[in-house]
This record gives C-alpha cells, structure tokens and sequence, in this order.
C-alpha cells in the first residue's frame, strides 16, 4: 500500500474536505510546495491560488482558496 497522508480543509463554515491522499500542493505565501506522508512539521501562510490535491487513485482534485494557513505534520495536513 501506498503512504498516504490525511488531508483536512477547513472553512469558517466547517469542513470541506476530508480523506487520505497522496500528495497536496499549497500556494504558499513563499512559493507552492508540495507535501507527501513524512513531511517535517511546519505552519505556513496561505496565499490566494489552487490546492492541487492527487488523491489516493491517482485523479487530481483542485480546491481554490483565497487565502488561510496549512499545519504540516508527518501524518496530517489541515
């Protein structure tokens, strides 16, 4: 089985996104990064752009944001 990491987006409205996947990329306020499972901690600034999210067969999901915050762990992004 494949490492996959549980993604969360989070609104003021509550959560719109929940599962497990392979790979997120964040437009960050620095540059778009991406992150895998075992991706050291970090807290990052959101700017506005696009969550490309490759989900766990392999399709991509992309979520537009205007701006916000990513918590990194090496299990959990939200």
């Amino acid at each position: 089985m494949e490492d996959l990491i549980s993604l969360e987006i989070v609104t003021p409205i509550g959560v719109i996104y929940k599962d497990q996947v392979k790979l997120v990329v964040l437009p960050g306020s620095e540059g778009e990064f991406g992150v895998l499972k075992g991706h050291a901690s970090l807290i990052s600034s959101l700017k506005a752009g696009i969550i490309d999210i490759e989900t766990s067969n392999s399709t991509h999901e992309l979520v537009a944001i205007d701006s916000g915050h990513a918590k990194v762990s090496e299990t959990k992004i939200s």
